[in-house]
């Protein structure tokens, strides 16, 4: 091959390369978003749809869901047809007990346990007497330059 072959090569394998990485690679992760947003979709979320029709997700099916649009309205519409998920269902929040501890607590813990109130009694009176310190420091200083 000579010189002028290679260069007339180079033009369309750099613009296959260009469309590849500009247009069709992330044209499929946004795809692949979209599918797991759809798969992703369980009973109680809110949804639109692509013909925009809003709704409570009530009941899901493989390829179908049953969404409730109004007060005892129901519709059946395809999985593919939501276009975004407007709020999610809330999450049930399991909640794990830790294993009960001994009561081997030494007296300074189980007072501050007992008497919240009163730490942040003291910490905001110290904060306020750190104040008045402060400003009777800068009268001070203001007084002795005069």
């Amino acid at each position: 091959m000579t010189q002028q072959q290679m260069i007339s090569w180079i033009f369309p394998i750099l613009l296959i390369l260009f469309f590849y990485f500009f247009l069709i690679r992330p044209q499929r992760k946004k795809e692949k978003a979209i599918d797991a947003m759809r798969k992703s979709v369980k009973a109680g979320d809110k949804v639109i749809t692509i013909g925009g029709i809003r709704g409570r997700v009530v009941k899901e099916r493989e390829e179908t869901l049953i969404l409730e649009i109004g007060e005892k309205t129901r519709i059946e519409v395809m999985r593919w047809s939501v276009s975004s998920v407007v709020e999610s269902a809330p999450k049930k929040k399991t909640v794990l007990t830790p294993p009960e501890e001994k009561e081997d607590k030494s007296p300074e813990t189980s007072e501050e346990s007992k008497a919240p109130d009163q730490n942040q009694a003291s910490e905001s009176q110290q904060k306020a007497q750190d104040e008045n310190e402060a400003s009777e420091k800068a009268e001070n200083e203001t007084e002795t330059k005069q």
